[in-house]
């Protein structure tokens, strides 16, 4: 279980801050993949079972929970219709979902396994969707090809604009390689104002050293402001008794 996620459950008050404020920063994009899914789903005739992980708000059950049966799962629960949970560890029994969703929601360190739960639930033929940030692929085609060696068919794949890029994949029966190289992102960057206090603005990149912590404990970094990375990191040093070694990029918005 990941560092992040065991203070998000005993810390939900303060994860809940984070989680606002990228919220916050999303709603201001002119176009969101989250509505290009919505439509897509919203054209199926037969309901269907829709994991949302990562969901956030859970706006693809508020939309769409009279017409498919959609559960909702994210570190913290924001509100009734989210299932606060762990990504790589979801409460829910094997091949129960038709379709499972990671849209703008591989945040983490240990993708592999978030790929590979979401196959554990997908019945056999599934659909997986991913819709990410272009600008977080350290190599597209080998992020891909990797989700399909861990038991999937690429049948889609297009860019949504500039920024974004969605891909489908359906799942097969043959596993190729259980631990595929190339499932790497580079850290979700969002911006943050705080105009009362200078200088609390600054995109960071944050991630443990040597020090015994292994690669599923790892943070992935994000923009916030000065307070929410003090928070984060006060909780990973009360849990762990490890410092944080962090590379800080300051940055005027």
């Amino acid at each position: 279980m990941c560092v992040f996620f065991t203070h998000c459950t005993k810390y939900g008050t303060k994860c809940q801050v984070w989680l606002s404020q990228r919220l916050d920063a999303v709603k201001k994009w002119p176009t969101h993949p989250l509505d290009v899914i919505i439509r897509w789903l919203k054209s199926k005739q037969k309901q269907l079972v829709v994991f949302d992980l990562g969901c956030g708000d859970a706006k693809i059950a508020a939309a769409l929970g009279d017409v498919h049966k959609v559960r909702s799962f994210d570190l913290v629960a924001v509100n009734d219709m989210v299932t606060e949970c762990d990504m790589a560890h979801l409460p829910v029994e094997d091949s129960v979902a038709d379709i499972v969703i990671f849209c703008l929601s591989l945040m983490g360190t240990n993708i592999t396994d978030y790929i590979k739960e979401a196959r554990r639930v997908l019945k056999l033929g599934g659909v997986l969707k991913i819709a990410e940030v272009v600008s977080r692929f350290v190599n597209v085609k080998l992020f891909r090809s990797a989700v399909c060696k861990l038991g999937f068919d690429l049948t889609e794949k297009k860019e949504l604009t500039d920024y974004f890029t969605l891909m489908e994949f359906r799942k097969i029966e043959k596993v190729e390689n259980k631990r595929p190289f190339g499932l790497k992102l580079k850290p979700c960057v969002y911006k943050k104002r705080v105009n009362a206090i200078p200088h609390k603005n600054f995109i960071f990149s944050c991630s443990p050293t040597a020090m015994g912590v292994s690669r599923a404990d790892q943070i992935c970094g994000s923009a916030v402001d000065a307070e929410c990375l003090f928070i984060v990191l006060q909780l990973v040093k009360r849990k762990t008794g490890r410092c944080i070694r962090t590379n800080v990029n300051h940055a005027r918005f």
